[in-house]
């Protein structure tokens, strides 16, 4: 019984830091510095330099890592309050950034 016990409490332990380790390599991989990826692509936009230059070395850190991310948000259809946002926006000469 005391055996059973053992081996139970040390495949609980080892399933814990397999997640652990997965969901800590899951969310750094699209992480530089702090920030997300997204963050970083926003920040490519900037009107300063010195952030857009950052944000450059950021996405060309993060490398290949990046992908699986780029192709969720591909994948991502506009809701439809957001494609009207959207329209408002540009009757306005704005875009969905600038508000």
């Amino acid at each position: 019984m005391r055996t059973h016990q053992v081996k139970l409490v040390i495949l609980a332990g080892a399933i814990l830091v397999a997640s652990t380790v997965l969901l800590v390599r899951h969310f750094s991989l699209t992480r530089y510095e702090g920030r997300s990826l997204g963050s970083w692509l926003v920040s490519l936009q900037s009107m300063r330099d010195a952030e857009r230059l950052k944000a450059h070395e950021a996405v060309q850190a993060i490398g290949s890592n990046a992908v699986p991310t780029l192709l969720k948000w591909l994948e991502c259809r506009p809701t439809k309050r957001r494609q009207w946002l959207s329209a408002a926006c540009a009757r306005l000469g704005l875009t969905l950034q600038d508000v």
